[in-house]
């Protein structure tokens, strides 16, 4: 995972969401290539009030699991 991937759009998008009384969630699958990225996406997800429907999951192993439930 990496800035250039976009999942700091998701996020915002979860933000404007959530202002539209849609609730959604997301799940970011795979290893950080820049360091303190997931913080600082964290912390806007918290800014936002979506926190709770952000999920790293990290590297996966077997990620199938996660994109069937998806």
């Amino acid at each position: 995972m990496e800035p250039s991937k976009g999942q700091h759009r998701v996020i915002e998008a979860l933000g404007l969401l959530r202002d539209r009384d849609i609730t959604a969630s997301v799940c970011f699958v795979g290893s950080w290539k820049q360091p303190g990225e997931d913080q600082r996406l964290t912390a806007r997800a918290r800014e936002l009030g979506v926190a709770d429907h952000v999920v790293f999951a990290g590297e996966q192993n077997a990620p199938a699991p996660l994109h069937r439930r998806s």
